[in-house]
């Protein structure tokens, strides 16, 4: 009977505490610590830090947010919010860097891309003058032999071409005869830039 009456009192002391709502605000820091210690469980690469839980890659004990790193914060359910990057200004107004270069001696003066020709501007720095002998695109009919080109000396080479799309982004190589010496070279570069 002293069995019974154990039972019965200890089953109506749980319905009686799992009914009774429960006050978190009369709960002093010290328990709700305790508490959330229990509730609130973060796995690796994730370590808890107050009531939610933080990157920490390089496993030292501090949420990366805290070190700078850039972070994806995960709730305690597992689930990862979404992050928005913000494009920079820079990225914004351009898509792509526009650039011209070629190997040193030659230099990319200008340039330019419509969707059947590419114009290149370049300037003869190498110190003597030279025989130019093809200018060579890709997506473009290459050009023979252009003549001279002085030292210091500026020319634009106009390649008919096909260009689909929004940018014109290919190699450029220019082959040429030092006059003076008879030995020949290719200066070879890349043209990215918008086709107008």
């Amino acid at each position: 009977m002293k069995k019974y009456i154990i039972c019965l009192f200890i089953a109506l002391s749980i319905i009686f505490v799992a009914c009774d709502k429960i006050d978190v605000s009369k709960l002093s820091d010290k328990d709700l610590q305790r508490i959330s210690k229990e509730l609130i469980v973060c796995n690796k690469p994730y370590i808890r830090f107050a009531s939610e839980c933080c990157l920490d890659k390089n496993d030292n004990s501090i949420c990366d947010k805290d070190e700078g790193e850039k972070i994806t914060k995960e709730t305690p359910s597992g689930i990862t919010p979404p992050i928005k990057e913000t494009p920079t200004s820079s990225e914004q107004t351009q898509e792509f860097q526009d650039k011209c270069t070629l190997q040193s001696g030659i230099s990319c003066i200008d340039h330019k891309a419509t969707a059947t020709s590419l114009s290149v501007m370049v300037k003869n720095s190498l110190g003597y003058d030279i025989t130019v002998d093809s200018v060579v695109a890709q997506q473009c009919t290459a050009l023979g032999s252009q003549g001279t080109l002085s030292n210091g000396g500026l020319v634009t080479y106009t390649l008919n071409c096909v260009n689909g799309g929004s940018k014109y982004n290919g190699n450029v190589n220019i082959s040429y005869t030092n006059i003076d010496t008879q030995v020949t070279h290719t200066n070879q570069g890349q043209i990215t830039t918008r086709i107008e």
